[in-house]
């Protein structure tokens, strides 16, 4: 999955899931009408249903706050915006993790090399005892 979506296109790639997954028109959906006029019988279940999509779909937890009606976006706009800005939080945790490990495996190889060179300097040395008696 790219990271670098666009917020047009987050809101097709969801309108279509939640058409395909709802049975409406996705164009429907893209219109920006609430989703409690679009779904009939728009609760709780639909609301996560609607949630567990869009994570499948690009592979991480999205966070509503408890998901009530109160915290889950209205129309697709909402969506894709909290979606968006849930998915640049991911992204640069998954950057800042990548960046730790790098420097952390950097370090190691800095100490590694450290050591090495540390005993090859006391083996010269000791050649050279050995050499000056």
């Amino acid at each position: 999955m790219k990271q670098d979506l666009t917020l047009d296109e987050i809101k097709a790639q969801i309108a279509s899931l939640v058409g395909e997954y709802m049975g409406i028109n996705p164009e429907l959906v893209l219109s920006g009408k609430n989703f409690d006029t679009l779904i009939e019988q728009f609760d709780s279940l639909a609301m996560v249903e609607i949630q567990l999509l869009v994570e499948k779909h690009y592979g991480f937890d999205l966070d509503f706050e408890d998901v009530d009606k109160n915290a889950f976006p209205a129309n697709i706009s909402e969506l894709a915006e909290a979606f968006l800005m849930q998915y640049i939080r991911y992204h640069k945790k998954i950057e800042s993790k990548q960046v730790k490990l790098e420097a952390t495996n950097l370090s190691t190889t800095v100490a590694r090399d450290t050591e090495q060179e540390s005993a090859n300097v006391q083996e010269a040395d000791l050649q050279k005892s050995k050499l000056s008696k």
